[in-house]
């Protein structure tokens, strides 16, 4: 299997279902498991290490690594019950949080809970050099951003995929962190 076929038959497909509930703990952890590996796939074609395919995704600290390092820790702490502590995002299963669809003058749904564009489920990561250090992330939002930046750094392997599903512009990403939250990490 090419990358691009494991990108059109497995990766996508599985996002399509996410997308259709984005607040959906399984849908969301399947999700990231198929798109995390989209290194071990685009590895065996380039003669690359897996690590070294996520190496050469964006820069430190940009949002397309937070991504790839997002959707890499939610796969591996899903699959192995818990976070390593070698890990860049250590993720605990069920440590997500739950954003409903934003609603005025409905309580927990309102401004700095709700979200806009309906619900999803929110991890923190923390982020090395900013002033609190922990910035909050929409899972669906980043496993689009992990594939749409396998994607952009690979474009031969993936020139033959229609991307619309993971269609975000660079303009809407920065606006997807949110101010940290106040749940505790792991």
């Amino acid at each position: 299997m090419t990358p691009a076929d494991y990108l059109r038959h497995i990766v996508l497909p599985t996002l399509a279902e996410f997308m259709a509930a984005p607040d959906d703990q399984r849908r969301a952890y399947l999700a990231c498991i198929t798109a995390a590996h989209l290194a071990d796939h685009v590895a065996r074609f380039t003669k690359a290490s897996p690590k070294e395919v996520r190496q050469a995704i964006g820069r430190p600290g940009d949002y397309s690594t937070r991504c790839v390092e997002i959707v890499e820790g939610v796969s591996n702490g899903t699959k192995h019950a818990g976070a390593s502590r070698e890990a860049k995002f250590p993720f605990v299963p069920g440590y997500e949080r739950r954003a409903p669809a934003f609603a005025w003058d409905v309580p927990e749904a309102g401004w700095d809970v709700g979200r806009w564009n309906g619900p999803g489920l929110i991890v923190a990561h923390r982020i090395v050099g900013e002033a609190d250090g922990l910035g909050s992330y929409f899972i669906d939002d980043c496993v689009r951003g992990a594939v749409r930046a396998y994607a952009e750094t690979y474009p031969t392997l993936f020139a033959s995929v229609d991307l619309s599903v993971v269609a975000l512009d660079h303009d809407r990403w920065a606006a997807l962190i949110q101010p940290s939250m106040s749940a505790e990490g792991p």
